[in-house]
């Protein structure tokens, strides 16, 4: 029988379905058919690569020779151009079916585009979500190959702006000509001259020096003859977009040797990119900011700085980016290495406009550049508002970086993202190429879909209006506000994203409740001995109070502690784990016991397991890890208090003083250390001579292990404390099982958190199964009856750990997400947590408890790929 209450819900929560249709039987349909779609491209991941890079090269052949034929295009003085190299004149004496309407153009382009961007999009996910075989990687590399080589040879009249490119190099090589002081129109006779774009023409200024030093040299050796100039200019822009492949993949070997190969695809196969790649400067400025990101990988501090420099001295759209990386600089107090960059970038700058310097004209031309730039809003106060949220944006970003290379990463994807959306010009789709290149680099599926139709708005807009003017127009490709059209689809985008993890959470929490409760054993229990999560007797299932009592809309706070003691009170221990200071956690609880019902962990399980009702301001108080300072100084508070605690141990911890934990033998190690460099395998040369530079080193240390497996970020941490010289004798850091034992008399409530403390994402199945039934038996071995519940290490988990607990029987699981819990949906083995740190001040605590916080909570988590299970 199915649950009614749960039918009641359903129909609450979506709507009324069809005549006869079951909400349980449709759910279950529709997820069943997605996962089997999954599935199936999946399993058959060279046939999709192939097929979507099939589709992907006659896109490229649509867009570079058929789109060039249209009457638009042909009217371009660069169709002359046609008949100057044999290949070009082939395809023109193919005689194409080449459509002469604007409005039959129009419709061929519309669904050429949509086919286009659903082949990138296939590609794209099967490269993320499932790692490619051999044949499927030979596939993404000779695609993205084969893309770029083809490009350099299409139709002349694809894209002119690269002849005003030419045009101003000509004038610094060949007539010995400053192009920011002169016009191109004073050599009317230069045999570029007529197909360069005349809105230009006529003004001195260029592109910016770091990119006029490299025209330069392509205009000295191109020669004269207009087509051969052209594939001379493609060529080496063609050298620069594979550089950008190669350093993609270098850079992903050291941060996430995994994503290499979606890296590849997301950048590469990206229709912007392959067919702007060779004809745009964006692909050198993109060359300069990877070469940046490399040399961050590989432990440089000053000379990423000047390939920053050289980037934005090509193209402006990376400056917000080099601000950033200062002001996370100035966030962490690095004043030495501030001050340094400083200099190496404003170095940087005045070596690359010194040899074009004639006076202060150049720097007025490309202040007024900034300003020309345009922005996706057309006027108005919006216009005016965007650039002043834009730079707040960026320095809020940039304070809030921890110095590690991949939260530099994101942080620069949010930048772009935000300057992608409204800071540029509809249509013009090459000012993505940074953003896309960033996005391959961190691989959030959340911001792959988000791109991935930015990308394709803006691809669109762009066709449009290159294609149509003149004589041969047509009408707008939407009548709506052009800022409305392009940020529609990402909006949509979200509100996607949101249903499906809705129905997501649905999917995993649904407590099998259409199986029918007959089809329930009356007590389940698991070879662990505790009773399976979300089953109920049959008694329980027709009491009429079971069906009540869930806590539909109900609220339950979790706060969550590491340790509470002074920083300085022992420097063995990592002072980033502290969350409070002996004081401030006093003033939590008094906060809490007054304006909070704080309830114990039973209670939180009854609620889940029967639907006991939690009181309406529930809130839940845990500490991790077993610090020996939760019981000097965390337990007398609570005490004084009457406030019920729990503590999850890892327990093989316990009674083991030659244990600790892998992070605070690092920050000992480092810390104590007598040595001013370390060279770590993957992170280079580490400075450890001052305070300063040994507490970054730990982070990027900590950041990098998290990464490892459980085995290898063992065998790595025993390595680097050896060669460290780190302490010999380590020493008590967790509770005793004694300790343990008076605690659990006194009332404090412990619950499982593994053994060894390892990632579970980590782990092998068989692995994760062990540590959390092995720690499980633990605390009933020491302890006797322990509540079904478990906290992962360090959050880490996905769906396949989740459905281990689930098969083990336990009732709830608690992350490290922050966030508060709905009990009438959440699913029970993910609860978020609000994470004290040291920075939650009273005021700060204050306000992340309002109802209103856990919306800011979803918007500031950031989703990750999960690690796949070795």
């Amino acid at each position: 029988m199915i649950n009614e209450r749960v039918l009641r819900t359903r129909r609450r929560r979506f709507g009324p379905l069809a005549p006869g249709v079951q909400p349980s039987e449709f759910f279950t349909s529709l997820w069943s058919r997605l996962e089997r779609l999954r599935r199936s491209v999946e399993a058959h991941d060279l046939a999709v690569m192939t097929g979507c890079g099939a589709v992907l090269f006659l896109s490229l052949l649509f867009y570079g020779f058929w789109i060039p034929l249209t009457p638009g295009r042909l009217a371009r003085p660069t169709s002359n151009l046609i008949k100057d190299l044999g290949l070009w004149q082939f395809v023109m004496d193919l005689d194409f079916p080449v459509a002469q309407t604007s409005g039959m153009v129009a419709a061929v382009v519309i669904v050429a585009t949509l086919i286009t961007f659903v082949a990138y999009a296939c590609a794209v996910g099967v490269a993320v979500l499932r790692k490619p075989s051999p044949k499927s990687r030979q596939i993404v590399v000779w695609g993205a190959i084969l893309f770029a080589f083809i490009s350099v040879w299409l139709l002349p009249n694809f894209n002119t702006d690269v002849f005003n490119y030419i045009m101003r190099g000509r004038m610094a090589a060949v007539h010995d000509s400053n192009p920011y002081y002169h016009a191109a129109d004073e050599f009317p006779d230069d045999p570029l001259h007529p197909y360069a774009s005349h809105r230009y023409t006529s003004m001195p200024g260029a592109k910016f020096p770091g990119w006029m030093h490299i025209n330069s040299f392509l205009a000295s050796v191109a020669g004269d003859d207009p087509a051969q100039v052209l594939l001379v200019y493609r060529l080496g822009l063609l050298a620069f977009h594979l550089a950008n492949m190669g350093l993609l993949a270098l850079i992903l070997l050291k941060l996430s040797p995994g994503g290499v190969w979606a890296g590849i695809v997301v950048y590469a196969w990206n229709p912007i990119v392959f067919l702007n790649g060779v004809s745009k400067t964006d692909t050198v400025m993109v060359f300069y900011l990877l070469v940046a990101v490399w040399l961050l990988t590989r432990g440089r501090k000053s000379l990423p700085v000047i390939a920053m420099g050289l980037s934005v001295a090509v193209k402006l759209v990376t400056a917000p980016l080099v601000l950033v990386y200062f002001m996370q600089d100035l966030s962490l107090r690095r004043w030495r290495q501030l001050a340094v960059s400083g200099i190496l970038l404003v170095g940087t700058i005045a070596l690359i406009y010194l040899p074009f310097w004639e006076g202060t004209e150049i720097l007025s031309q490309h202040w007024l550049a900034m300003g020309k730039s345009g922005s996706s809003a057309s006027g108005g106060l919006l216009a005016e508002l965007l650039p002043v949220v834009f730079i707040g944006l960026v320095l809020w970003v940039g304070l809030t970086l921890d110095g590690s290379i991949g939260r530099l990463l994101e942080g620069w994807v949010y930048v772009m993202l935000f300057f992608s959306l409204l800071m540029t010009r509809i249509g013009m789709a090459w000012y993505l190429m940074t953003f896309i290149a960033l996005v391959a680099l961190v691989q959030r599926r959340h911001m792959l879909v988000l791109m991935g139709f930015i990308a394709f708005s803006s691809f669109m807009f762009n066709v449009w209006y290159s294609t149509f003017s003149g004589s041969f127009s047509v009408d707008e490709l939407f009548s709506a506000p052009q800022l409305l059209v392009y940020s529609g689809l990402p909006v949509l985008v979200v509100l996607a994203i949101l249903i499906r993890g809705r129905l997501s959470r649905w999917h995993a929490a649904r407590p099998q409740l259409e199986a029918g409760a007959e089809s329930l054993p009356a007590n389940p229990v698991s070879f662990s001995g505790k009773r399976q999560n979300g089953a109920r007797s049959i008694e329980q299932e027709n009491h009429p109070k079971s069906t009540k009592q869930r806590n539909d809309g109900h609220m339950l706070r979790i706060v969550t502690y590491h340790r509470v003691a002074e920083p300085e009170s022992d420097t063995l221990l990592d002072p980033k784990i502290i969350s409070a200071t002996p004081g401030v956690f006093e003033q939590h609880m008094r906060f809490l016991s007054q304006s909070y019902d704080v309830v114990a962990m039973a209670d939180v399980v009854a609620a889940i397991e029967e639907g006991a009702k939690l009181p309406r301001r529930a809130l839940l108080i845990t500490f991790d890890d077993a610090y020996c300072d939760f019981q000097d100084n965390a337990w007398p508070v609570l005490k004084q208090y009457r406030l019920p605690a729990t503590v999850f141990v890892p327990t093989a911890y316990p009674d083991q003083n030659h244990r600790m934990f892998w992070w605070d033998r690092v920050y000992a190690a480092v810390m104590q250390t007598q040595l001013e460099t370390y060279v770590a395998p993957a992170l280079g040369v580490l400075s450890i001579a001052s305070s300063e530079e040994k507490a970054h080193s730990v982070r990027r240390l900590q950041n990098y292990i998290k990464g490892l497996s459980h085995s290898d970020a063992v065998t790595f941490v025993d390595k680097l404390v050896a060669e460290l010289s780190g302490p010999t004798t380590l020493r008590k850091t967790v509770l005793s099982w004694d300790e343990l034992r008076a605690l659990a008399a006194q009332g404090v409530t412990f619950g499982p958190h593994t053994q060894t403390h390892p990632i579970m994402t980590q782990l092998s199945h068989d692995e994760v199964r062990a540590e959390v039934v092995g720690s499980y038996q633990d605390l009933q071995r020491e302890l006797g009856e322990v509540l079904p519940i478990f906290c992962y290490p360090n959050g880490g988990h996905d769906d396949d750990v989740v459905r281990i607990l689930r098969e083990e029987g336990f009732s709830a699981a608690f992350t490290t997400r922050d966030g508060h819990n709905d009990l009438g949906s959440v699913d029970p083995l993910r609860l978020t947590r609000t994470n004290v740190t040291r920075k939650s001040t009273l005021p700060v605590l204050r306000l992340r408890l309002q109802p209103w916080f856990a919306y800011i909570d979803k918007v500031r988590h950031r989703e990750r790929v999960p690690v796949t299970h070795r």
